[in-house]
């Protein structure tokens, strides 16, 4: 029983000391409500939070909008392939789902594309076929990009910021 004491305290004394570190993350959580309050999008305003607190930042931003079920909610969920509550399928959150679902379906297939033709195992059709659909994808996702950044769903900073795992096509 001792054992089991001193390896709780032990574990509460570094999660503490990890919080404490970090001076930002105690703001994090009302930060992130300000944010999804004024609607936002996450690169107007996380690059402001200490890069070890952005995913907790992230997490208090969605919930809040959730709460709303605001379009930008829905264009972030789609961009995770999240599933929106049934009280959120309205006509505006759906619309921006979809958008944010297509981006991020559309930069997976680039990306696989990407390592196919780098493989080098495919034949000459498969190639032309592939390299034709990169075309295209391309030239839609930056139109895609453009209409989310004029409805206020993404920023300039989202589409290079690394940790959001975006491609670089402009």
């Amino acid at each position: 029983m001792n054992c089991r004491r001193m390896f709780i305290i032990c574990l509460l004394a570094f999660v503490l000391a990890g919080c404490a570190s970090s001076p930002q993350c105690g703001a994090v959580a009302s930060r992130a409500h300000a944010a999804a309050d004024e609607r936002l999008p996450l690169g107007a305003w996380i690059d402001e939070i200490d890069r070890s607190c952005r995913a907790a930042a992230t997490e208090a931003w969605a919930t809040r909008l959730a709460q709303d079920c605001a379009p930008l909610y829905g264009f972030h969920a789609g961009t995770r392939e999240q599933v929106l509550p049934s009280r959120c399928q309205v006509n505006e959150v759906t619309a921006a789902w979809n958008m944010g679902h297509e981006i991020a379906s559309m930069q997976r297939e680039l990306s696989d594309i990407k390592l196919r033709l780098a493989e080098g195992r495919i034949t000459p059709d498969q190639r032309r076929e592939l390299r034709a659909r990169q075309v295209t994808i391309e030239r839609d996702l930056p139109q895609l990009r453009a209409l989310a950044r004029m409805e206020g769903w993404l920023t300039p900073a989202e589409l290079r910021d690394p940790w959001l795992k975006l491609p670089d096509i402009l």
